[in-house]
């Protein structure tokens, strides 16, 4: 019928869609400890069957400690050794006499108790043996330049504990990578002959796990006894997350002035967050002093420039690098010194006279402010007089001319005096008064403090006074 035609029709189309479609990538995780799976990653095998050391083989259900050929970060913590099992699994250890206490040849789901709780991968976990003959063995090996090395465990033709056939054997690696905390699973052979209910990892778990994974959720399980693994497929578990060191930032306060200087006392705080979330702590050294744990914020209260180191390690170990923070307090004015010449007008023609204004002006901290320095100058009248910049040399020395009127005070009016001077005497036939000319040389610092320092010039009112 034309209808089941149709029907058929679509459907094959359906079917041949599927199959020309790429599979899916998978994700699992991530876990509490950060870590996370996945199978979007590239397949290179690297068979080290050849020029690789062997151990386990002959033998049944046995295990064989390992040494790493660098240090491997699992979960935050630092390993250098691993105990590889015949029964297709690497477990984390301190002591080599451990592996003689393992029985693993039964695989079960890893949020139950695995053998010893030890911290573990399991690239194939299922019953293993190279007994049968025909077998291989375990072959390890590091590949790769230091910084960026490998280390390659491989078991080679193990076969299945449900087979005694050494034509169905399963092939695959487990690889640490240095400068991570990444793991490889890589799968060269794990489809077997028809029938064979160990085929694709059927009866195998496919994971990593910490020690109370089952509790703490630190564990990524890929499978239990499902047959979803295939050959050249890989999986890899990414820990760059659960490794991460923690993070400590400082922060100051205080009274702050000019150019990132403090004019008083610095608090400062550090805060520390870890990606982990594990407890964490913080080590600080100030000017180079023995190294403190800081429990609260401090004050830095001397004027000088500080320097302050600090860093944070969290419960797994894992540090982060040293930083450095300068902290610069000025709390003392800059030194200004003055003089002028002449310092006394005489006689008092009301004729305008050039006053040398000199002297220095320094700082031995932050340096001063060449920008800042100024003169004012106001009289005993309470008049302002010219103001303005000063140039302040190298050595801060400076220089500077102001002229002035060398003429006595009268705030009124008034008549020519008897000698024909209108500067002697006021209009109520009293003697004017002196005049004094007060002159002001102020000045800062670059952290903001200011200094200033007043010299006089008087016009006397007697001849005998100049």
């Amino acid at each position: 019928m034309r209808t089941l035609t149709t029907t058929r029709n679509a459907l094959v189309l359906v079917l041949l869609v599927a199959a020309a479609a790429p599979m899916m990538a998978l994700v699992r995780g991530p876990d509490a400890g950060g870590y996370q799976a996945t199978d979007a990653t590239v397949y290179s095998f690297l068979d080290v069957s050849a020029g690789g050391a062997s151990v386990l083989a002959g033998t049944d259900d046995a295990s064989a400690p390992l040494t790493l050929p660098f240090p491997f970060k699992f979960y935050g913590q630092n390993y250098s050794m691993v105990c590889v099992s015949a029964n297709g699994a690497l477990y984390f250890v301190s002591d080599p006499a451990a592996c003689s206490n393992l029985n693993d040849f039964a695989n079960i789901d890893l949020a139950l108790t695995t053998p010893n709780n030890w911290p573990a991968l399991f690239p194939y976990w299922t019953d293993l043996t190279f007994q049968v003959p025909g077998a291989g063995s375990v072959f390890y090996q590091t590949v790769g330049a230091v910084g960026s090395r490998r280390f390659v465990v491989q078991w080679n033709n193990a076969i299945p504990g449900s087979t005694t056939n050494a034509t169905s054997a399963v092939t695959f690696q487990a690889l640490l990578i240095e400068g991570s905390s990444d793991i490889l699973f890589q799968y060269k052979t794990v489809t077997l002959d028809a029938g064979n209910p160990a085929s694709n990892g059927a009866q195998a778990t496919v994971g990593i796990r910490n020690a109370d994974g089952g509790t703490n959720n630190k564990l990524i399980e890929w499978s239990f006894n499902a047959p979803v693994l295939r050959d050249s497929m890989a999986i890899r578990f990414t820990g760059t997350v659960a490794n991460a060191p923690p993070v400590t930032t400082a922060a100051t306060s205080g009274k702050t002035g000019a150019n990132g200087w403090f004019r008083g006392p610095v608090t400062v705080t550090l805060t520390a967050t870890d990606p982990d979330g594990p407890s964490v702590t913080t080590s600080y050294s100030l000017d180079g002093a023995a190294q403190k744990t800081y429990t609260v914020p401090f004050a830095i209260k001397a004027d000088g420039v500080h320097h302050l180191t600090y860093f944070s390690v969290d419960s797994s170990s894992s540090q982060e690098q040293p930083k450095e923070l300068e902290v610069k307090i000025d709390q003392t004015s800059p030194q200004v010194t003055a003089a002028a010449d002449p310092k006394t007008l005489w006689p008092p023609n009301g004729k305008t006279v050039k006053v040398t204004v000199s002297g220095k002006i320094t700082d031995m901290l932050s340096g001063v402010d060449p920008a800042s320095a100024r003169f004012s100058v106001i009289d005993s009248a309470g008049r302002v007089q010219p103001s303005g910049p000063i140039t302040v040399g190298p050595k801060g020395t400076y220089s500077f001319v102001v002229a002035l009127v060398a003429g006595r005070d009268d705030k009124g009016k008034h008549d020519r005096g008897h000698d024909g001077d209108d500067d002697d005497f006021r209009h109520d036939g009293k003697d004017k008064a002196e005049r004094r000319y007060t002159i002001t040389v102020k000045a800062a610092d670059l952290a903001g403090n200011t200094k200033s320092e007043a010299v006089v010039v008087d016009v006397p009112r007697d001849r005998d006074k100049h």
